[in-house]
């Protein structure tokens, strides 16, 4: 046990002994994505976050921080060489839908995990991160017919993508950037399978393990 977890509010950071899910319902699409996180090493697994401010869960938990957005799940975990490492999670229905909105949320994800682990007193030159995002499906013809077209495919309630950004998604990483600030992220893509198929809705699964 890290001895400086007593400084951080009680619940806020959960043991997890063996596994635990991220789950969330597309009620539009009457969709269950649930992804199993399965700890199969000796070091312990630790899920951070888990205290909400608001009723919703994908809010920024620093209020210093310009961006509000949180991914679905948070993790880190001690590992042999006595360094850590933040698994950052963020569930979507369409992969590559709205990635200016999963870049924020990937990228607070990151600021949030250097903030916790610098009041832990972990020594943040040892720590890594890995950038997870879990969807149903990839349909990316909006984003592949704009990228050779001048004229936009306009799809109702879908959001556009830059080319730029459709080009990083397609190469496996997201950017985010201010005027004097870049962050360049690697990101796992895991496509979830049809699990069940209940009365009211389907259930899409996969497991990641760590």
């Amino acid at each position: 046990m890290i001895p400086t977890m007593t400084l951080i509010r009680e619940d806020d950071i959960k043991y997890i002994e063996n596994s635990v899910n991220i789950s969330e319902l597309v009620k539009n699409q009457s969709v269950q994505m649930t992804l199993k996180v399965n700890n199969e090493s000796n070091s312990p697994l630790f899920k951070a976050f888990c205290y909400q401010k608001s009723k919703n869960p994908e809010s920024s938990r620093l209020d210093f921080f310009h961006i509000n957005q949180f991914p679905d799940g948070i993790f880190f975990k001690e590992g042999e060489d006595g360094g850590y490492h933040c698994y950052i999670f963020e569930l979507k229905y369409t992969g590559s839908n709205d990635l200016p909105k999963l870049t924020k949320q990937l990228f607070s994800g990151y600021i949030h995990c250097k903030s916790l682990l610098s009041v832990l007193d972990i020594d943040l030159s040892k720590v890594t991160y890995s950038f997870h995002v879990v969807f149903v499906k990839e349909n990316s013809n909006q984003d592949k017919f704009n990228k050779i077209n001048r004229s936009k495919k306009i799809i109702p309630g879908k959001k556009l993508n830059t080319s730029s950004a459709f080009d990083n998604w397609l190469n496996n990483i997201l950017i985010y950037c201010t005027d004097k600030y870049k962050k360049v992220m690697e990101i796992n893509k895991i496509e979830l399978d049809i699990n069940k198929e209940r009365e009211n809705f389907i259930e899409y699964y996969n497991t990641f393990i760590v």
